[in-house]
């Protein structure tokens, strides 16, 4: 799976973490979770890294940073460039096998449902 799906759907794990599931469904998901960590923190990481070597920083009317970037000129270019690079990497990691079923008579939001269409299957 490539890491721009995992990226592309964390609000979306987010909120089937915050439902109330069964135990073997929840456990299923915390374990998963568990392992996708690294993966997580080693693209912020190298988000950020992006971010800061092509990035200028963002400051206030008082000239304190504000924490964001901005890109001028080409660099908004070169950053979309190898941020995409970035998202592109193969990610290897066992998806566990969850079915719309196993979710009960949860509400979920359909837009949460698409983002997650590589976790959940019928």
């Amino acid at each position: 799976m490539k890491l721009e799906q995992i990226v592309g759907s964390l609000d979306a794990v987010n909120a089937l973490l915050a439902i109330k599931l069964p135990v073997s469904l929840s456990y299923k998901l915390s374990a998963f979770i568990n392992k996708l960590q690294p993966e997580l923190e080693a693209y912020n990481k190298a988000r950020k890294e992006l971010v800061e070597s092509l990035g200028v920083p963002v400051k206030d009317k008082e000239g304190k940073e504000t924490g964001q970037y901005e890109f001028k000129g080409k660099k908004q270019e070169e950053f979309a460039t190898k941020h995409k690079t970035l998202l592109d990497q193969d990610v290897k990691i066992d998806i566990p096998e969850i079915k719309l079923k196993d979710l009960g008579d949860l509400e979920i939001e359909p837009m949460h449902l698409i983002a997650l269409g590589w976790l959940i299957s019928e």
